[in-house]
């Protein structure tokens, strides 16, 4: 009989080692949340959840029994979270902010857990003295580029003849400085007319800048499946959908529809639309107009003057042209055609 009453007090005593409890409490300072606080468990046991109330005054306290010692991470947000260690028998008191658990938080506990406090901060200062002296590193950055920008337009506006103003340029912003471009050409062109270097420049920066939103649309004259001329000018006084296409080209096909929807709907308001065919085979492309007709003209691009002179490197290619020439919008298809007439003829 004594030795079962001695097994069964040591069985108890195992227990009450092997399952201690632990407890954490604290206060969450600028609380104003209803939503409650998690403490997720895991190490030395399978991960366990808990939800935790939270008072008015911010306070909370949750107690868990435990074999071996475990991380126990807390949290409102899953991405801002208190990190620490907690053995049985042992208790940690938290104190944190509720904008900002991890960077706020204090621990009184065991030595583990304020080791990873400790360990937390300093690294937070780490971070926070790199991303000063990163942020003072691109001020400085930023600086020195203003300055540097501020030379390249200054020393090209003091020598735009100057065949030096070109090693500078690809340095400026078209976008940004369109008359630094243009006093270049101009001046160049005069001091410099049988240059090969300044005669590229000249003709690159027309192909740049004849395809910009708002610039005027250079002069086209092309032949129609019958051989007449067709030239672009004709349409001024219209809004006209500038359209390289080919027939062989299934999403140009694919667009034509969406094409016929808009002409039907605003032709009558004064819209058009001018297709380009870039078709090798001509006569394949006549045969197509023959038994596929559409209401707009079409014309067919036959040495490819026009494909290069617009940068056309992959088709269904659109231009949307105004009633005064000037470029309104580049590759509209599907339904962002219709949404730019409607502003237009509302």
């Amino acid at each position: 009989m004594r030795n079962y009453i001695t097994f069964l007090l040591s069985v108890i005593i195992s227990f009450q080692l092997y399952s201690q409890e632990s407890k954490i409490s604290g206060t969450i300072k600028n609380y104003y949340g209803n939503d409650s606080l998690t403490v997720v468990i895991f190490g030395s046991q399978n991960p366990s959840e808990h939800k935790i109330p939270v008072s008015k005054k911010g306070e909370f306290s949750f107690s868990y029994t435990s074999n071996g010692t475990n991380f126990i991470k807390i949290y409102f947000t899953a991405q801002d979270f208190i990190l620490s260690i907690l053995a049985p028998h042992e208790t940690l008191l938290i104190t944190a902010d509720y904008q900002d658990l991890s960077k706020s938080y204090t621990i009184k506990g065991p030595k583990d857990a304020e080791l990873i406090q400790k360990n937390n901060q300093v690294l937070l200062s780490y971070v926070e003295q790199m991303n000063q002296r990163q942020i003072a590193f691109k001020q400085e950055i930023d600086s020195l580029e203003k300055e540097k920008n501020q030379y390249i337009l200054s020393t090209i506006r003091n020598n735009p003849s100057s065949l030096s103003a070109l090693t500078l340029i690809d340095m400026v912003d078209i976008k940004e400085h369109p008359e630094i471009y243009a006093l270049i050409d101009s001046s160049l062109m005069k001091a410099y007319p049988n240059n090969i270097v300044v005669q590229n420049f000249h003709t690159n920066l027309n192909q740049m800048t004849h395809l910009q939103i708002g610039s005027q649309i250079p002069q086209v004259v092309l032949n129609d499946e019958h051989g007449n001329s067709v030239s672009l000018d004709s349409y001024r006084g219209k809004t006209v959908l500038l359209v390289f296409w080919a027939t062989w080209c299934r999403p140009c096909l694919q667009e034509i529809p969406h094409i016929k929807d808009a002409y039907e709907k605003y032709h009558t308001k004064g819209f058009d639309v001018l297709s380009v065919s870039t078709d090798n085979d001509i006569a394949r492309w006549k045969t197509f107009v023959a038994e596929q007709p559409v209401p707009w003209t079409t014309t067919h691009d036959s040495d490819k003057k026009y494909s290069q002179l617009f940068q056309v490197t992959g088709i269904p290619f659109t231009i949307l042209i105004d009633a005064h020439g000037k470029i309104i919008a580049k590759n509209v298809r599907g339904g962002t055609l219709l949404e730019y007439l409607q502003q237009i003829y509302q």
